[in-house]
C-alpha cells in the first residue's frame, strides 16, 4: 500500500548532522529538523501495532484558504519519552507520555498557540498569539523565561480570538544555540524578526525594519510601501534564515546579523504563493546551503479564469521519509481512520495525527492499547446565585450574542457559567497571573467552550483591550477592579463597549449615579445612557458614535471619527466576497453585503464591456450576509434584524449586477475616454488631480490636490474626509491633513472599492475571491483612529516645492509623515516611495543611518517616529530653498545605543552659532531610547539652514529637524510615558 522511495546513506547522514539539536531518535521540531525536510533515519516500526490513541477536537485553522493554513492540524514533536503538542483552542501546549499517551502536564498562555514547539536539550520553546515567546522546562513544564516581542500590551481580535497586535506566527527554529522567530502580521503595525540566545532569552539581534519596505506588489505595475507578513515556520539554510510570508513567498535574512538579503512579492500576478517551504532533501547534505522547495498543492487557488498553480512540487507537505522509506499521507497507514495530517517517527514509535483530531501511537510491542477519548464538556457546578445573576442580566439587556467581559475574576465561575449558558465569547480578566493560570487549569478543558472562553491576567487599564469589543461587561467582584479610583477607569471601560447597545452592569451605590453621568458627559459621550435597576447601574452605549455616519451605497461617507493615523481593530476572513461584488451597506454597526455567485452558472448575457459603462455582469447575486463591523463576527439574519430598526434592502437573485461598480464621476471619466476611443490608463504613479484644492504644506500655496496612486482598478473614491483606493494595496488619503497615500499592506482590496469609512471605523471587507495574486495576508479587517504618536508612513508624492515655509527632515525614516499641525516630514534619504524633491546635503554624504521601530521608544517628549531613526557620525546638514524670514527650529534626538553618561558627547551649531555645548543625549533625555527635542525660536534664515556637529566622544547624532515659519501653528510635542498608547 505504501509507495517506497530510497534515499542514499550520504543524504541521511547529512540530514542527521543538520538536525544536531537533539538525539537521532528524537523528533525535536516541526518536520524533524531546522531545514524542515521531514526526513529522518528513524525507521517505521515493524510490525506496526497500536500502542495508544487520543481523541482531540479537530483544529479550526485561523484562515479558510490552504495557502495560509499553517495550522490545519496537530503537529507533535518528541523529545525522549515525551510528546509535545500545541492545542490552539485552549491556548496551551500539552505534554503526553510517549508510552501511554497519558497527559503529563500542560502550560497555558493568553492566546492561541498555532505552531509546533521546538525542543532542545531540556528546554521547550514556542510562540503564542499573545505576542510572547515561551521557554519551559521540557521535563515538568515550568516556565524558564518568556519574551515579549513588542513592548506594548495592545490587543485586537484576530481570526475571532483576542490576541496581541503582534502574534508570534513566525514559527520558531533553532540552530547553533540561537532561537529565531517572527512576530507581527500587519506591516503597518510593525513586523519583528528575532534571534535570541536559546539559554537566556537575551536578544542577539532584531530586524524591525522589514514591515516598511517600498517595492513591487503582486500585479504588473503595482508598487507600495509594505513588507513581510510572517505566518508559517521559519527555516535555517546554512548561513541564511528564511521567513515565510503567508500566502506570498519567503524572505531571506542573514541569520548571523539579521540583515534582510532578499524579499520580493511576486509581481507577475495571479501566481499563488503559500506558507509552506522546505529544504531539498537531496541537497540538504550540504548543510552550508541547500535548495528551498515549495508545494504546488499548497500554492494553488481558484482564479475567476480557472485554477492557478504556483511554484513547487505537488505533495511535498504531505510526505515523510523514514529510514529511507518514503510514506505519502494519501496512501494511509493501516489502523488510522481519517485524513492523515502529520507523521512523526521517534524512539521506536510512529505517531500519526489526522485532520479529524486523533493522535495515534504505533510501536512494535504487542500491548493492550490505551484509549483517551474526547471528554464531554464538563458542566459547571450549578451556583444558584450565579444562575440568578445571569437570569437577571438577561432581563436587563436584550444582548444575547457577541463578546462579554467579566472583570474582577476570582475563581472564574461566572465566566464559565456565562459561556455555558449563552452564546457569548467570554473574556475573563483576572487581577493577577496566578489567579488566571489557576482558572485556566480548571475551566479550559479541550472540549469545553473551545475558543469561546479566554482568561487574561491584569487590570483593565493595563491590558489594552480593543475598543468597541464588548456587548456586555459584568464583574465577578467589582471590589477587585479599580472602578472606585476615579473617572479614568470608567472611561477606559466605556471605550470597550460596543456602539449601538453595548452595556456595562456596574454594582455601585445609587449615590454615585450622578457622578458617573457627569464623567461621561464631560468626556463627550453624548450617546451614553445611564439607568438604575435595583443594585445595578446600567451604562449603555446607545446609538452611533459621535461624528460617525452610516453608508448606504451612495459613494459618500464623511465619517469624522475615521482619520489618520489608523491601526488594526480586527481581522478575519469569515465573510468573503468576489473582487467585483457590489459594495456593502453599513448601518447601525452591521455590514450587509451580497456576494456575486462567481463560481456558479455564468449567465449568457453576451460579451462584457470592459470599460464598464454599459457592460452587464455575468454573475447573479447570492443571499445577503451580515457582519458586526466592530468585531468581524458573522451575524444571523435574526440577530441582524434584532439590532437594526430596518434591514437594508438587497437585490433579488434575478438582478443582473454590472460587471464593475464605480462612482458616477469615474463612469463619466470612462465615458469620456470611450468617446475618444481611449482606454483607462495603467498608472504606476499617475498623480490624480481631480479631488479639489489643497494647501501645499511645504510652500503654503493653494494648488490642485494630488496624491500617489499605483495600480488599482477601483479608480479611487472621495468619501468626504477620506479618499480610499487600491494603490497596489488598500490605501487611503486623509484630506483633512493632506496625509499623502497610506498603504494598508498585506491584503488587497476589491476591484469594487471596498475601503469604506462608516460607523466610526474604516471598513475593509474581504474582496479577494476570484484573485490568486500573492498578497501575503488575504483577509478582511477594520481599522480605527490611533494617537498621533502611532507610527504610520506615507508616500506623499513627487514634484518640487520652493520656497519652503515649513518642513521636517526625518533622517533614516522608512517614509514620509504629515502631522495634524501641518508639518510634512520627508524621509532622508528618500526610500519610501515618491517624495517632493528638496535640497538637503549632509557631510559625510552617507552617514551611518539607523532605524528602530518607534514602539521601542520608552519615554520623553517629541514624535517617537522621528526620534527612533537618525544619522550617526553626521558632521553637517544643510537645507536650502527656504523662504527668508524667522523660523522655529526643532532638533530631534535619541540615544539608541549607549547606556551610560559620557559615552556620546558633541556640540551643535546652528547658522554658525553654538546652540548645544558638550551635549550628551543620554543625560539630557535621562536614558536610552527616550525622545528629546531641542527648540530654538526666532531664528533668522536667509534661504538656507545649516547645522554643524563637533564630536568629542563617540559620534555625533541627529534624528531629525523641523523648521516652521514664525506665525504658522506648531504641533504641541507629545509627552511619552508608561501609559502612552502604543
Amino acid at each position: 500500500m505504501h509507495r517506497l522511495t530510497s534515499y542514499s546513506a550520504v543524504t541521511l547522514f547529512g540530514l542527521l548532522s543538520f538536525a544536531s539539536i537533539a538525539t537521532a531518535e528524537d523528533w525535536p521540531t516541526w518536520r524533524h529538523d531546522a531545514g524542515r525536510t521531514n526526513i529522518s533515519a528513524n525507521k517505521i516500526p515493524s510490525p506496526l501495532r497500536l500502542q495508544w490513541k487520543r481523541q482531540l477536537p479537530p483544529v479550526t485553522p485561523a484562515f479558510r484558504k490552504s495557502r495560509l493554513q499553517f495550522d490545519q492540524g496537530y503537529e507533535p514533536i518528541v523529545l525522549g519519552d515525551t510528546m509535545y503538542v500545541a492545542l490552539p483552542h485552549i491556548d496551551a501546549v500539552v505534554a503526553y507520555a510517549v508510552e501511554t499517551g497519558k497527559e503529563k502536564w500542560r502550560f497555558y498562555t493568553a492566546g492561541p498557540v498555532r505552531l509546533a514547539p521546538v525542543a532542545w536539550r531540556d528546554r521547550l520553546y514556542f510562540g503564542s498569539d499573545d505576542g510572547h515567546l515561551y521557554c519551559l522546562s521540557a521535563t515538568d513544564g515550568e516556565l524558564q523565561w518568556k519574551f515579549r516581542a513588542v513592548p506594548s500590551a495592545r490587543k485586537i481580535l484576530g481570526n475571532g480570538r483576542l490576541i496581541s497586535v503582534w502574534p508570534v506566527r513566525g514559527g520558531p527554529v533553532l540552530a547553533d544555540e540561537t532561537l529565531y522567530f517572527a512576530a507581527g502580521v500587519w506591516p503597518l503595525e510593525g513586523v519583528f524578526v528575532y534571534a535570541l540566545n536559546a539559554w537566556s532569552g537575551q536578544v542577539k539581534w532584531v530586524n524591525d525594519r522589514c514591515g516598511t519596505l517600498y517595492g513591487k506588489q503582486p500585479h504588473v505595475g503595482a508598487e507600495a510601501l509594505g513588507g513581510l507578513s510572517p505566518q508559517g515556520y521559519l527555516l535555517v539554510n546554512g548561513d541564511k534564515l528564511l521567513v515565510p510570508c503567508g500566502a506570498a513567498r519567503p524572505a531571506t535574512f542573514d541569520r548571523h546579523s539579521g540583515e534582510l538579503l532578499d524579499f520580493t512579492l511576486p509581481s507577475e500576478g495571479t501566481v499563488p504563493g503559500g506558507w509552506f517551504m522546505r529544504m531539498d532533501p537531496q541537497l540538504a547534505r550540504d548543510v552550508r546551503r541547500g535548495k528551498v522547495e515549495f508545494d504546488s498543492v499548497v500554492n494553488r487557488d481558484l482564479h475567476e479564469g480557472g485554477l492557478r498553480t504556483g511554484k513547487g512540487v505537488a505533495g511535498l507537505r504531505t510526505q515523510v521519509t523514514l529510514g529511507g522509506t518514503l510514506l505519502k499521507y494519501a496512501d494511509g497507514v493501516k489502523g488510522v481512520d481519517g485524513d492523515i495530517h502529520s507523521v512523526v517517527a521517534a524512539n521506536g514509535r510512529l505517531f500519526v495525527t489526522t485532520r479529524e483530531g486523533t493522535i495515534y501511537c504505533f510501536g512494535e510491542p504487542e500491548v493492550s492499547p490505551f484509549f483517551h477519548p474526547a471528554q464531554p464538556a464538563p458542566k459547571p457546578d450549578v451556583d444558584k446565585a450565579l444562575a440568578s445573576t445571569i437570569t437577571h442580566l438577561r432581563t436587563l439587556t436584550p444582548v444575547r450574542d457577541g463578546y462579554a467581559f467579566v472583570l474582577g475574576t476570582r475563581d472564574g465561575r461566572l465566566a464559565e457559567q456565562l459561556a455555558a449558558e449563552t452564546n457569548f465569547h467570554v473574556i475573563a480578566l483576572a487581577p493577577v497571573e496566578s489567579n488566571a493560570d489557576a482558572i485556566r487549569q480548571r475551566v479550559l478543558e479541550p472540549s469545553a467552550q473551545a475558543g469561546r472562553l479566554s482568561i487574561v491576567a491584569g487590570q483593565l487599564e493595563e491590558v489594552a483591550f480593543p475598543q468597541y469589543l464588548a456587548d456586555l461587561i459584568v464583574a465577578e467582584d467589582w471590589g477587585a477592579t479599580r472602578l472606585n479610583t476615579g473617572a479614568d477607569y470608567l472611561l477606559t471601560l466605556y471605550e470597550r463597549l460596543k456602539p449601538y447597545g453595548g452595556v456595562a452592569c456596574l454594582a455601585v451605590e445609587p449615590t454615585r449615579d450622578e457622578e458617573i453621568r457627569a464623567w461621561l458627559r464631560t468626556a463627550g459621550h453624548s450617546e451614553a445612557r445611564v439607568e438604575r435597576h435595583g443594585d445595578l447601574l446600567l451604562v449603555r452605549r446607545a446609538g452611533a458614535l459621535p461624528g460617525a455616519v452610516d453608508y448606504i451605497n451612495n459613494w459618500s461617507a464623511p465619517d469624522a471619527r475615521v482619520r489618520a493615523p489608523l491601526g488594526i481593530l480586527w481581522f478575519d476572513d469569515s465573510v468573503a466576497h468576489f473582487k467585483r461584488a457590489p459594495q456593502p451597506t453599513i448601518v447601525g454597526g452591521v455590514m450587509v453585503s451580497q456576494d456575486k455567485d462567481w463560481q456558479g452558472k455564468v449567465d449568457k448575457m453576451g460579451p462584457v464591456n470592459h470599460l464598464h459603462r454599459n457592460g452587464t455582469g455575468r454573475f447573479r447575486l447570492l443571499n445577503a450576509s451580515f457582519m458586526d463591523v466592530y468585531t468581524g463576527r458573522v451575524l444571523s439574519r435574526d440577530e441582524a434584524e434584532s439590532r437594526l430598526e430596518q434591514v437594508p434592502k438587497t437585490q433579488g437573485s434575478d438582478f443582473r449586477p454590472p460587471y464593475q461598480f464605480r462612482p458616477p464621476y469615474v463612469e463619466k471619466y470612462l465615458q469620456e475616454l470611450e468617446s475618444r476611443s481611449e482606454k483607462p490608463k495603467i498608472y504606476p504613479f499617475q498623480r490624480q488631480a481631480d479631488k479639489g484644492q489643497m494647501t501645499n504644506p511645504l510652500t503654503g500655496l493653494v494648488e490642485p490636490r494630488c496624491y500617489v496612486k499605483s495600480y488599482g482598478c477601483d479608480g479611487g473614491v472621495d468619501y468626504g474626509h477620506l479618499i480610499t483606493m487600491r494603490s497596489a494595496t488598500p490605501a487611503f488619503y486623509d484630506k483633512r491633513i493632506e496625509s499623502g497615500t497610506i498603504n494598508i499592506a498585506g491584503p488587497r482590496s476589491g476591484c469594487t472599492n471596498s475601503i469604506i469609512p462608516a460607523n466610526g471605523v474604516l471598513n475593509m471587507p474581504y474582496f479577494y475571491e476570484g484573485c490568486t495574486c500573492s498578497y501575503p495576508l488575504p483577509t478582511g479587517a477594520a481599522l480605527i483612529s490611533m494617537p498621533q504618536t502611532f507610527e504610520q508612513w506615507t508616500a506623499w508624492g513627487s514634484g518640487t516645492a520652493k520656497p519652503l515655509v515649513r518642513i521636517g527632515i526625518n533622517l533614516g525614516a522608512p517614509g514620509d509623515r504629515m502631522t495634524h499641525g501641518g508639518t510634512l516630514f520627508l524621509d532622508h534619504p528618500s526610500v519610501g516611495g515618491p517624495s517632493p524633491t528638496v535640497k538637503v546635503t549632509t557631510q559625510p554624504a552617507s552617514p551611518d543611518y539607523f532605524y528602530h521601530h518607534s514602539l521601542f521608544i520608552q519615554a520623553g517628549n517629541g514624535w517617537p517616529w522621528v526620534c527612533a531613526s537618525g544619522a550617526k557620525g553626521i558632521e553637517s546638514l544643510r537645507l536650502t530653498e527656504l523662504k527668508s524670514g524667522t523660523f522655529t527650529v526643532r532638533l530631534y534626538f535619541v540615544e539608541p545605543q549607549h547606556t551610560a553618561a559620557g559615552a556620546r558627547v558633541f556640540d551643535v551649531a546652528l547658522q554658525g552659532e553654538p546652540v548645544l555645548t558638550d551635549f550628551d543625549i543620554f543625560v539630557a533625555a535621562r536614558g536610552r531610547m527616550k525622545c528629546l527635542v531641542k527648540e530654538f525660536t526666532g531664528i533668522q534664515l536667509d534661504g538656507d539652514c545649516t547645522l554643524t556637529f563637533t564630536a568629542h566622544k563617540s559620534e555625533s547624532l541627529l534624528s531629525g529637524i523641523e523648521l516652521v515659519s514664525t506665525g504658522l501653528p506648531l504641533d504641541p510635542l507629545p509627552k511619552i510615558g508608561p501609559r502612552t498608547p502604543k
